[in-house]
């Protein structure tokens, strides 16, 4: 019952989003807002990262809701952050050591949790920490979907609850 719960509040919750990122994006023209304060946890980092990642999300979650198996969605949830983890440490790669940089990082910053953890961090300590944590969730969304799959049937509680 509790899973079933909470797979229909993401996906509610994923649906708003879906909507409302929806009409941000498409009221907003060229400008770009960023989500970092309260997106980053979700892979989310502008409106249009939102708008695709909860339909990704809303997707995923109905797969679980349909065979009533909370283990798709923790399984779905840890593949999407080894695709992104890998996407998001390639771009800060090339951002970091190729001299053309390109957008939308040079804007961010200035308003960067890192700034806020660490003080006035240049750019070249904004990519290696940025790239370095985004490597560390890659690694730990791989090791735990491994556990996943070791532990699948010792799971098998949290198919419906």
């Amino acid at each position: 019952m509790i899973s079933a719960i909470v797979l229909w509040a993401f996906f509610v919750i994923n649906l708003l989003l879906f909507l409302y990122a929806f009409i941000q994006v498409k009221n907003s023209g060229k400008t770009i807002k960023f989500l970092i304060s309260w997106g980053f946890e979700d892979g989310i980092f502008v409106w249009e990262d939102a708008v695709i990642i909860s339909i990704y999300n809303i997707l995923t979650t109905l797969i679980a809701i349909i065979l009533q198996d909370l283990r798709w969605a923790i399984t779905a949830y840890l593949i999407f952050w080894i695709i992104r983890g890998l996407g998001e440490t390639i771009y800060y790669f090339l951002q970091q050591f190729f001299p053309v940089k390109q957008y939308p990082h040079n804007q961010v910053l200035r308003i960067t949790f890192w700034k806020k953890l660490f003080g006035n961090v240049s750019e070249q300590k904004y990519y290696i920490l940025s790239q370095v944590t985004v490597e560390m969730v890659t690694s730990l969304s791989l090791l735990f979907l491994i556990m996943v799959l070791h532990f699948w049937e010792a799971l098998a509680p949290f198919r419906w609850i």
